[in-house]
This record gives C-alpha cells, sequence and structure tokens, in this order.
C-alpha cells in the first residue's frame, strides 16, 4: 500500500526441488539431469471476439456445448461420499463451485523441464508426452522457459546457460527450439474428459486402497483379545496333550474347532477326554469373568460395526464411482471409434477390458461386505456362546439355589445360537479365492480362522486364472488382487495417448544470424479480422502490407544483441502465428491474404555505459482461471516489457527496473527461412527507425518507459547476477540476485511513483548468506 514502509525480514530459504521421479542417487547423473530447472502453466483460452473460424471449429465448439450438459453427472445419482474428498473446487462468475479437475474445466497442460526432457502434464496431473530437448548447452544450461500459443499446439522452450572462458568471466548463451502438438487443439476437449477420467480413477483407487488397508487393521486390532484367548487355549490343549503339534494358525484353528465342536455335541464325557479338562480350565480363568466378557463383548461389537459402516458408506461408493466413471469413458471411447478415422487416443479393446476388471472389482468388493457382515454375525454368536458356557461352568459344584446358578439360567445360551455354532464349526472355512493356485495361509489370524470368515484373505496377492467377468459372476479372487489388476490396466489405457502424441510431436530449432546474450519469450493475441468490433489484442504498427496482421496470436522474441563494440540494442521480434503452423504443417497459411513467412523486427538503442541484466513480460489478462466458460472472449489488459537497467554513475552502479510500452514501437517486415527442422531470424536494422532508450528521455514519443530504482552499490563490488520476475494479474515485480549475499525484493508495481519518496517505496526483501 502506498505510503506504508515494510520492514527488511531476513529468513532461511527453503529450497524445493521437483522432480517427475524418485532421482537414483545424488551424486548420479542421472539425479543431475532429472532436476527441474524449468516450470510453465498455461490454460487453453477461448477465442477473440476478432477470430473467424472455420467450420470445423464452430463445429467442435457446438459439438462440445451438447456435450458438456451431459458429461460428470454422477453427483445426481451416486452417493454423496463419492465427492466427499474433492475439495478442489473453484468458484467462476455465472457458473458456481466447479471442480478444477472436472472435464468441464477447460484444459490446462503444466509444463516440467529438466536437462534432457520436457514433461507435458494436463490438469498439472496427467502426463501425456514426454519429449526430448537435445539442447547443446548440457550441463552448463541453468534454466529452461517455456512459452506457448493460446491454443497450446505450438510451444517455444529457451535454455539458457552460464559458462566462463579462458579469462574466467562470464559467458551466457541460449538455445531456442520449437515443438508442436496439433493434437492438443484438435483433441482438446477429448482431453478434458481424458485427464478428469484419469485423475478421478485413480485417485478413487487410492482411496479404496487406503479405505481397506484400513479397515483391515481395525478387523485385525479389534479381533486382538480374541486372538490372546484362543492362544492360550491352543497351549492348554497342548499342555493336556490334546495336540501336539507346534502353533501355526492353520493347524491351530483346525484343532480348536474339532474340540470345541465335539465339546458342544459331547459335553463332560469320554468322548471329550482331557479336552474338557482344559476347556473347563479356559473357561474360569480370571480374564473369563462376566463383567469382563461384557466390556470385552461390547468394544469389539462397537469396532466391526465401525468397520462395516465404514466400507459400506465411503469404500463401496468409490467403487461404485469407479466403476461408473470407465463405464462413461468407455461409451465416449466407442463414440470417437464412430466419428474419428484417425489418432484414435485410446482403443476400445482397452477401454472395455478397463470396464470388465472395474465391474470384477465391484462384485467381489460386494462379496466381501456380505463376507464382513456374516463374519459380525458369528462374532456376535461366538461372544454369546463364550460367556453363557464361562457362566454355566462356574456354576458346576454350586448349590442349586446359588447366585452362579442363577446367573446360569439368566446367561444361558439360546438353541438357535447353539445350533447355529455347530453349524459353523461343522462346516469348512469360507474362502474368498474361488480358483486360486498358490494359497497361503500366513497372513490369517486365529480367530477370523475359528470363525469360519478369514476377512484377512480380501488383501493377499492371489493370482487370478482368469481375467474374464463372465468367469465370476460373484467376484473372482481378492480384493486386492481386482484392484491391482484393474490399477495395471488403467496404468496401460492411459498410456496409450502417449505414443500418439509422440507421433504427433514436430520439433524445430529457431536460430538467429545475430548471436544474443540474454531472451524472453512472450505471446499476445491477435486480430482476426480487417474491421475488429473490439480492443484487447495486439496490433503492432508496421510500414507495409496490413493484412499479415491478420493472425490469431504473435510470438514476441526479446534479444539483446551487440551491433558494435559498446553499442548494444533491444531487439523485438513479432513471429505471426501461422509463421508456426506453416512450420509444423498444422495449418494451411490465410489464403485470403496469402501471407507470407515473414516476422515483424524492431530495434531500440541501449544507452552507452548501460547493460541489460535480465528481461521479463509484464502482462495482465482473464485467463488464469481454468474454470472459464467457452464462450468468455478473449481480452488483453496491461502489457509491457521490464528490464533491469545497470548504468555506471562514478564509483557506483546503479540498477534500475525499466518498463517499457512497446504496443506503438513502429516494425519493419523481415523475411524469414523456414525448413523443415530450422526457423532462421535475420537482423535488418532499418537506422531511419531506431529509437534510443535513454535514462533521462526517449526521442520516440512512442515510447512510455517507466523506471524504478532497485538498488545503488559499489562498483568494486563483484557483479551479481539478477533475475526479474514480473505478474501482470497481480500488478507486482520481483528481482532475485545471486551471489555470497542473495536477495529477494518484491515490489507493487502499480502505485504511484514520487521522486521525493523513493526512500518510501512498498517493498519487502528476503536475504539468504551461503
Amino acid at each position: 500500500m502506498p505510503g506504508m514502509r515494510v520492514r527488511s525480514v531476513r529468513l532461511r530459504l527453503v529450497h524445493v526441488l521437483l522432480v517427475p521421479w524418485p532421482p537414483k542417487r545424488k551424486d548420479s547423473k542421472e539425479s543431475h539431469s532429472s532436476a527441474v530447472i524449468g516450470l510453465a502453466w498455461k490454460c487453453a483460452s477461448s477465442y477473440h471476439s476478432s477470430w473467424e473460424l472455420s467450420d470445423s471449429e464452430w463445429e467442435s465448439r457446438e459439438s462440445w456445448r451438447h456435450l458438456s450438459q451431459f458429461i460428470d453427472r454422477g453427483k445426481q445419482f451416486l452417493p454423496a461420499e463419492s465427492y466427499a474428498d474433492e475439495n478442489y473446487s473453484m468458484g467462476a462468475a455465472g457458473l458456481g463451485q466447479i471442480n478444477m479437475f472436472s472435464p468441464l474445466a477447460h484444459l490446462n497442460v503444466l509444463w516440467v523441464a529438466t536437462r534432457r526432457e520436457l514433461h507435458w502434464f494436463l490438469q498439472s496431473q496427467y502426463r501425456i508426452l514426454t519429449n526430448s530437448l537435445d539442447f547443446s548447452l548440457g550441463f552448463s544450461m541453468t534454466s529452461v522457459d517455456v512459452v506457448s500459443s493460446p491454443n497450446m499446439s505450438s510451444v517455444l522452450c529457451v535454455a539458457q546457460g552460464e559458462s566462463r572462458d579462458v579469462s574466467r568471466a562470464k559467458v551466457f548463451s541460449s538455445e531456442v527450439k520449437i515443438f508442436s502438438c496439433p493434437l492438443l487443439e484438435s483433441k482438446r476437449f477429448d482431453l478434458q474428459i481424458l485427464a478428469a477420467a484419469h485423475q478421478s480413477i485413480f485417485s478413487r483407487m487410492r482411496s479404496v486402497k487406503q479405505g481397506i488397508e484400513s479397515a483391515v487393521n481395525s478387523w485385525v486390532s479389534a479381533l486382538r483379545p480374541l486372538d490372546a484367548k484362543f492362544q492360550r487355549l491352543f497351549q492348554l490343549f497342548c499342555n493336556y496333550n490334546v495336540t501336539k503339534s507346534e502353533f501355526e494358525v492353520g493347524s491351530a484353528s483346525i484343532s480348536i474347532r474339532e474340540e470345541l465342536l465335539r465339546f458342544i455335541l459331547s459335553g463332560r464325557s469320554t468322548v471329550v477326554g482331557d479336552a474338557s479338562n482344559a476347556l473347563d480350565q479356559f473357561f474360569t480363568r480370571p480374564d473369563m469373568h462376566d463383567q469382563l466378557l461384557i466390556k470385552e463383548a461390547n468394544g469389539i461389537k462397537a469396532s466391526i460395526g465401525s468397520i462395516e459402516a465404514k466400507l459400506s458408506s465411503s469404500v463401496q461408493s468409490q467403487i461404485r464411482a469407479i466403476v461408473y466413471e470407465i463405464e462413461e469413458l468407455y461409451g465416449l471411447v466407442r463414440a470417437q471409434e464412430c466419428t474419428v478415422t484417425d489418432s484414435i487416443l485410446i482403443e476400445p479393446d482397452m477401454a472395455l477390458r478397463l470396464y470388465s476388471s472395474s465391474r470384477i472389482l465391484f462384485l467381489t468388493f460386494e462379496r466381501f461386505i456380505a463376507h464382513v457382515v456374516k463374519a459380525r454375525s458369528r462374532l456376535n454368536d461366538f461372544l454369546a456362546w463364550i460367556r453363557g458356557t464361562a457362566t454355566e461352568i462356574r456354576a458346576r459344584g454350586t448349590a442349586a439355589d446359588s447366585i452362579q446358578r442363577q446367573h446360569a439360567r439368566d446367561r444361558r445360551c439360546p438353541h438357535g445360537v447353539v445350533c447355529r455354532i455347530t453349524d459353523i464349526l461343522s462346516k469348512p472355512i469360507l474362502s474368498p479365492c474361488h480358483g486360486v493356485t498358490d494359497l497361503k495361509l500366513d497372513h490369517r489370524k486365529l480367530t477370523e480362522c475359528i470363525i469360519g470368515v478369514p476377512l484377512s484373505d480380501s488383501l493377499a496377492a492371489y493370482s487370478i486364472p482368469s481375467k474374464k467377468e463372465k468367469d465370476y459372476p460373484d467376484g473372482g479372487g481378492t480384493v486386492k488382487s481386482a484392484l491391482q489388476q484393474t490399477f495395471e490396466i488403467a496404468a496401460a489405457l492411459f498410456d496409450q495417448p502417449r505414443s500418439v502424441f509422440s507421433r504427433s510431436l514436430c520439433a524445430m530449432d529457431m536460430t538467429f544470424e545475430v548471436r544474443h546474450s540474454i531472451i524472453a519469450l512472450h505471446t499476445r493475441i491477435g486480430v482476426g479480422s480487417e474491421s475488429p468490433s473490439c480492443d484487447g489484442y495486439f496490433s503492432p504498427r508496421i510500414n507495409g502490407d496490413l493484412s499479415l496482421l491478420l493472425c490469431p496470436y504473435w510470438v514476441l522474441v526479446v534479444r539483446t544483441i551487440t551491433l558494435t563494440p559498446g553499442a548494444d540494442a533491444l531487439e523485438i521480434n513479432a513471429i505471426p502465428s501461422y509463421v508456426l503452423d506453416t512450420a509444423s504443417e498444422a495449418n494451411d497459411r490465410p489464403a485470403s491474404s496469402n501471407a507470407p513467412l515473414v516476422c515483424l523486427q524492431a530495434h531500440l538503442r541501449i544507452p552507452n555505459g548501460c547493460e541489460v541484466a535480465s528481461l521479463a513480460f509484464y502482462s495482465g489478462n482473464n485467463l488464469l482461471s481454468p474454470n472459464l466458460d467457452i464462450d468468455v472472449g478473449l481480452k488483453e489488459e496491461k502489457q509491457s516489457l521490464g528490464l533491469i537497467m545497470k548504468q555506471k554513475r562514478d564509483n557506483s552502479v546503479i540498477e534500475e527496473l525499466w518498463k517499457i510500452q512497446y504496443d506503438n514501437v513502429l516494425f519493419e517486415v523481415c523475411d524469414l527461412k523456414v525448413t523443415s527442422h530450422e526457423v532462421r531470424i535475420a537482423t535488418s536494422i532499418n537506422r531511419d527507425n531506431f529509437s534510443t532508450l535513454s535514462p533521462t528521455q526517449v526521442d520516440d514519443d512512442n515510447i512510455d518507459i517507466k523506471k524504478r530504482l532497485i538498488c545503488t552499490r559499489d562498483s568494486s563490488i563483484e557483479s551479481q547476477t539478477s533475475q526479474l520476475g514480473l505478474c501482470g494479474s497481480r500488478g507486482t515485480g520481483g528481482v532475485l540476485t545471486f551471489g555470497p549475499l542473495s536477495a529477494l525484493e518484491i515490489f507493487d508495481l502499480e502505485e504511484d511513483e514520487d521522486a521525493d519518496d523513493e526512500g518510501d517505496e512498498e517493498s519487502c526483501q528476503v536475504e539468504e548468506e551461503d
């Protein structure tokens, strides 16, 4: 805020390194080459009202306008719990709350650049493409700047490196490459649906896995008291020579089930033998007291009930949503198969496999829920029988009218419960696996084996002999195997578009006849008609054919070049969009204008004694939200060029931020040399149209410059590298200075500058000492 003084704060900067995958070793070259040195994000924009759209573009827009009414309809009938975790909603004017990962959100791409590769992430999560950069700078590369066209069909990458010559002086170099991927524009709406499905399906599968594992862990924890009791019972059987095997869940559960069944059917008879003595000792232990059993039973029942409720409400709803979304994806793939003859992103057979696998997952989980319900019912019967039997055995040998006898009569287990217990113990254990070939019991718990419902089998990694849904009418294998199979098929399905995009990618080099030291890239919205009825676009001033200006967007390349020793200049190159489209063979040039392969070029002389340390564009627009309606028109706002200018005065060096309004600069037409692998830009200087920037005034009335003092330092101090960053939408800027004392200065560019109050400018400085 104007007039507010912000105190400098010293903080230790925390450096966060984002890499596409974990590095192998810190000292390996692979780890060094995977370090992220460039990030860029772009949202697909709408059309400017002056653009003349082709029939195919109009058809695509109209098709999406109708299709968007029928997608993402799961909220109309799926349980609310299916969307409980999706809190990434953003508000948009007239659109309410729209999830930023919804297929209704505009397509956006995050580019992540390393020293070797450029990764393309749809909706910032789904990696759709990875291409090699092949810059010759190698490990001297310090940063990669990425600039995209509004439709994201063309991307320019600038790699900047820093090295030292023989005299140990710093030498800056850079390379420019053009990557064109026309499918990003033609498949824009399909990719919105695909990226949303990728994010939703994988996030839901992770939620299912976490929910099931959490439920099973709670199940094991709930059964731990009964496990301890049954282990002591098995030890008693071993002490009484009822069984001589060592403790192992499988054999121990079989022995306990047999002796309990014999005890229920025969009671204290010679048939039971020594096992009756072991059972008497087991039921009369102190931990089998009635009050303790009641408390323990209530805790187990509550835990099992909460597990069942959690699985039925949250996990089950997520699986239903997975099946629904995969079914919708399969339908869209089949529809595209009927309408698209080339560049099919997903094969219908693979989508059908994924749908069948999701159905198997759903049926398997439904059976798992049924087993949870059955296990809860069996546990209730076992707990009631254990309590009644313990009370009855404690009452043996007491008087007929004793309180123990009265309690035994009151807590006598109903005949129906006894019949169900005997039925459970006489039948084999229920297994959730059909046709399993590698059955192992190491994961099972003793209690669940005794009650005959080993729920831990549902997370065992059992192999499924068949992957066809018809072979498993009630689900096949385990939940873990079904979930893993669905995950693998989904990963293979979403890998298919990458090969399609890799084949459509075109790479070219952009070279210049005159070398430069610093370079910056930017895109501007162009005008599509000769008489536009609106504003908010870039229309450069030229001496020549005005039909050259009719293009959807411009790519601006600003460089600092050396004209003669000691004489530097800013070169502004405005490259029309059809140059990149023609180079990548994505579109034809406008037939009406028969536009040649040219660019526009302007030069601004840098004053003597001044040096440009960094370049950046200052741009503001309405394209920051991914949820804009498709009919919202483009409109550019404030646009300027920012640079850090160093000037030597006496024994000091003054660093200033210059903001240059370049819209009214007069451009000259310059021919381009375009081949199948290179775009070459020549430098053509018109001495009659050559403006000179001055620290005090400008000799061209069409150029507006605003200055701001950054710092003043002694000339004896070693020169430090500065990097400029500008944000037009927020009206702020920042200068990051590297060296023994690194500093970050953030300032407000919109406040009115007063020469008398330069010391009261709003700033925030963060310093870091090595």
